[in-house]
């Protein structure tokens, strides 16, 4: 995260110096980067509610950024899930340290033990699952991946909506609480979010919208990962390990695609320097499609190991699901390709 925000703070400041309303961006990019950074750090259900909500509100000021009419919509949409998400997350956080513990390592058995369990695990699931941007939650995230920023949208993808998996993995998942009716709808959730994505950003017209659904879909894979390990508490930390690699992959690809989107947009006319550019987007968008010896099969194969290490019945099934969401995802990334091309 802090690598990611250093790069992309980078790359605002000399992509947006011709733009006179360059402050309020970083304004707003340094309140984000400390909620964003304190709520990874942070031990405690206070701390990372406050820090949550912190880095959620000042996204607001990305999505905003152009004060367009569609810029307006999409911040009305944006802010609205917001207040949804936070009231969601303070109140599932509120009743399960009520009567215990407020440090964030105990909240997963005292979710487990409480009698409001499920009411509890329907708002934490649903207040983070909008972060994440989980179907039927995910609203806010094409519209917003549309008007703010190359630099904002690369935050919004690559660090923010994984502070939703780290909620979760946070607030739900430890080792001997298992939950698994629970873990059951995450992976089912989880693998229809990734496929709905994959169908919707492949007729997209706009390569932000594309990589906007990719985004999506890579974080139904993790939220996949996140049900795996409520249903089999024991292989918690094998998982946990799977979802950080996971994570790390997305990431970097995920920023290096939608900044050398925003390259393209802004270099001047030259064959050689053109050239260069789609090939080092060429890389991160292979990773994507899982190409051999790429991080992207890496965390393939390693996600194949968690569904072996925790599903006993259903491992085959997600296991043999991998290369379609491989497949569709090429589709995605040569739909992206064509569509940053027309632009």
């Amino acid at each position: 995260t802090v690598a990611l925000y250093a790069v992309i703070g980078v790359y605002a400041l000399f992509g947006l110096h011709h733009q006179k309303v360059e402050y309020r961006f970083f304004a707003f990019y340094l309140v984000a980067m400390s909620g964003n950074i304190g709520l990874i750090l942070a031990q405690d259900a206070a701390s990372f509610y406050a820090l949550f909500a912190l880095m959620s509100f000042s996204a607001f000021g990305f999505v905003a950024y152009s004060h367009s009419q569609n810029a307006r919509h999409a911040a009305r949409v944006y802010i609205i899930m917001v207040m949804f998400s936070e009231v969601l997350i303070f109140s599932g956080l509120a009743m399960a340290v009520s009567n215990g513990s407020h440090y964030l390592a105990d909240v997963p058995g005292q979710v487990l033990a409480s009698p409001l369990r499920n009411v509890i695990m329907l708002m934490l699931v649903a207040g983070f699952g909008i972060k994440v941007g989980l179907f039927p939650l995910h609203i806010w995230l094409p519209v917003s991946y549309r008007t703010a920023p190359i630099p904002g949208v690369a935050l919004l993808s690559a660090c923010m909506s994984k502070a939703g998996i780290l909620g979760w993995m946070q607030c739900l998942t430890a080792v001997g609480v298992g939950l698994p009716d629970w873990g059951t709808l995450l992976i089912h959730g989880g693998f229809f979010t990734t496929f709905f994505a994959l169908f919707m950003g492949i007729h997209q017209r706009a390569p932000q919208s594309a990589l906007a659904y990719s985004s999506m879909s890579k974080m139904g894979m993790l939220t996949a990962l996140v049900g795996m390990s409520l249903i089999s508490p024991q292989a918690t930390g094998v998982i946990n390990g799977v979802i950080i690699l996971y994570v790390l992959h997305h990431a970097a690809a995920k920023a290096a695609l939608f900044l050398g989107l925003g390259v393209l947009h802004t270099m001047p006319e030259g064959r050689w320097g053109r050239v260069l550019v789609w090939t080092g987007m060429a890389i991160p968008a292979l990773s994507l499609a899982g190409l051999p010896w790429s991080s992207g099969m890496v965390a393939k194969l390693a996600m194949k190991k968690a569904a072996h290490a925790s599903l006993v019945h259903t491992d085959r099934i997600i296991t043999g699901l991998l290369p379609l969401v491989a497949l569709l995802t090429t589709l995605l990334m040569v739909r992206f390709f064509i569509l940053a091309r027309r632009e």
